[in-house]
């Protein structure tokens, strides 16, 4: 099988990746190719990504959004093991971010059976207080993670009920 040319990664966390490499939080994709190294070989091109931003305190700002290429899509939510920590004025941040035309997804957001039973309520709770952010022109990333041990089925299933 040929080696694909080009790529569209789905799922992937910009500002960690951006961290892990040292590099200031407003970089893109481009800069984050151009400081690895990858053998002559292997060199594709990412033809558009999913930036999710699960945790408010490194969401993009307004500049930030514009400044990034049309082949990205940015996501933002928090992530279901910190729903606890969620304030409401990050929930207010992420409202207001979803209204912007750079922001097309809402997630990850969802269930995650690994955190404590206390946890799992606030996860279901959260979930249905930022669903209505929803536009149509969104698309919507679930995290869906049963318990440590077992293969998930409870967490699908109800994550799927609850939807």
């Amino acid at each position: 099988m040929p080696k694909p040319v080009s790529a569209i990664d789905s799922h992937f966390h910009l500002e960690r990746t951006l961290a892990t490499l040292g590099l200031p939080p407003n970089r893109s994709i481009d800069d984050i190719m151009r400081a690895t190294s990858v053998d002559e070989g292997e060199v594709i091109t990412i033809e558009g990504a999913v930036a999710v931003y699960c945790d408010p305190s490194t969401y993009p700002s307004a500049k930030t959004l514009i400044e990034f290429s049309d082949g990205l899509a940015v996501a933002v939510c928090v992530h279901p093991v910190n729903v606890s920590q969620a304030s409401d004025a990050q929930v207010q941040t992420l409202q207001a971010l979803l209204k912007s035309p750079q922001v097309r997804v809402l997630g990850e957001i969802g269930l995650n059976r690994s955190a404590s039973p206390k946890q799992r309520s606030l996860q279901i709770r959260f979930k249905e207080r930022v669903l209505p952010f929803l536009e149509a022109r969104h698309f919507l990333v679930l995290h869906c993670r049963g318990m440590n041990g077992e293969e998930g089925t409870e967490a699908y299933l109800t994550l799927l009920a609850l939807l």
